[in-house]
């Protein structure tokens, strides 16, 4: 007697699941895939790198590390060039958003382990991890605007270059959505 892995139906004089259309597998095969799934409420350890956690969580600290990176150069006459911290630090407050979610982050998932719970909180992790990238998108739009305003003022040309930390943010943007579309999920048994 065989039987199907995923609707654990058995099955006498047939090799594959009529309804499925996988290989059946015999009793002890079956037990041996059951006890390898673990169920969704028992909780993942802290480091553990399952369910898209390593994703948002490398995201997480890519943003941060990017926060201390050069938001861009300005080149006119003089050549101005600021990290992120620098202009959160002076008059660009807003850009306290981008540790301040990456944090946010980390605290998700450090509270969040059962994947049960991390696919309860994927919205809420999209959204706060679209804030830093869309808080410099903003503030390189007003770097350009002011650029503009500088070339116009003085008659002179006047430029603003993207800088490696805004690069960073972007690039830990993408590994954030990647990581909120995974997170929660785990990966299931391999049928042959």
């Amino acid at each position: 007697m065989l039987f199907c892995p995923f609707c654990r139906e058995a099955f006498d004089d047939v090799s594959r699941c009529p309804d499925h259309d996988v290989e059946l597998v015999s009793l002890r095969e079956l037990g041996q895939l059951a006890a390898a799934s673990t169920p969704d409420d028992e909780p993942l350890p802290l480091a553990s790198p399952r369910c898209g956690r390593w994703q948002l969580a490398l995201g997480a600290l890519g943003t941060l590390v990017a926060f201390l990176g050069p938001f861009g150069e300005l080149r006119a006459d003089v050549s101005v060039q600021n990290s992120l911290l620098t202009l959160a630090r002076g008059r660009n407050l807003r850009l306290w958003i981008v540790p301040a979610a990456a944090f946010a982050l980390l605290l998700m998932l450090y509270r969040r382990r059962t994947p049960r719970q991390l696919r309860g909180a994927r919205l809420g992790a999209f959204f706060v991890s679209c804030l830093p990238s869309a808080v410099v998108l903003y503030t390189w739009y007003g770097a350009q605007e002011a650029a503009a305003a500088l070339a116009e003022r003085t008659g002179n040309a006047a430029a603003f270059y993207v800088g490696a930390g805004t690069i960073g943010v972007m690039a830990s943007w993408a590994l954030l959505t990647w990581g909120c579309l995974r997170l929660g999920v785990r990966a299931g048994p391999r049928v042959r």
